[in-house]
């Protein structure tokens, strides 16, 4: 959730902070955290409540609230912390265009993989430069599943993509029709070649929320 967007919304509304939290039964503490980003997370009856208030839909107020494509979060925010668990994995992309990842083969018997699908959400630790600069080796980036009968995929957005053969992708949708997917990777100089890949061999597809900043390198001292 963007901070910012949640404001608006509450201005939207000509309501003070105060007013706000009591319409939607959270404390201002709370929406001070959001509105600051100093987190990304609104527990699911507040999010009702606001839905409520607002007349709108929970998934209409989950668009007006999504943050703009890649939207880094500040140092240790972590996005739903308090709500869902999120399971992690690596993609390591270095060797090859696609890689084996658990997401792709989502298990209903896999406690982990069951959060993946409870909550809708993954992370993946990206190892390799093929999404640089907009991705750094080694940064983790959440995702969303997409539903593909309710929400078309966009060209210009970035994807993870995973076969049914248990392989997995990330990478940049450049075009898309009933009959394939087009993808490439962000960094051309080392990774020029394009991808396409038939929808058929595609089982999930997930956009994404946000990258969560890493952590400084390690600086190794001289001598």
């Amino acid at each position: 959730m963007a901070g910012k967007k949640f404001a608006a919304v509450r201005e939207k509304l000509t309501l003070t902070q105060q007013e706000f939290a009591q319409r939607v039964e959270m404390s201002i503490a709370n929406v001070r955290r959001i509105e600051g980003e100093r987190t990304t997370s609104i527990r699911p009856e507040y999010f009702r409540n606001l839905a409520n208030l607002l007349e709108i839909s929970h998934e209409r107020l989950t668009e007006i609230l999504r943050p703009s494509n890649g939207d880094a979060l500040p140092p240790g925010v972590s996005p739903n912390a308090d709500t869902l668990p999120i399971p992690e994995w690596d993609i390591d992309l270095r060797a090859s265009a696609w890689a084996d990842v658990p997401v792709a083969r989502l298990d209903t018997d896999n406690p982990e993989q069951q959060a993946a699908i409870a909550a809708g959400r993954f992370r993946l630790r990206i190892i390799g430069t093929c999404m640089e600069p907009e991705y750094l080796d080694g940064q983790t980036v959440e995702f969303q599943i997409v539903r593909a009968d309710a929400e078309p995929l966009e060209p210009g957005r970035d994807y993870a993509v995973c076969r049914s053969d248990g392989t997995a992708t990330f990478k940049r949708l450049v075009r898309v029709d009933e009959e394939v997917l087009v993808l490439a990777a962000l960094n051309r100089r080392e990774y020029p070649d394009r991808i396409t890949v038939p929808r058929q061999e595609v089982c999930r597809v997930a956009k994404v929320l946000y990258r969560l900043t890493p952590p400084p390198p390690v600086k190794v001292p001289k001598g």
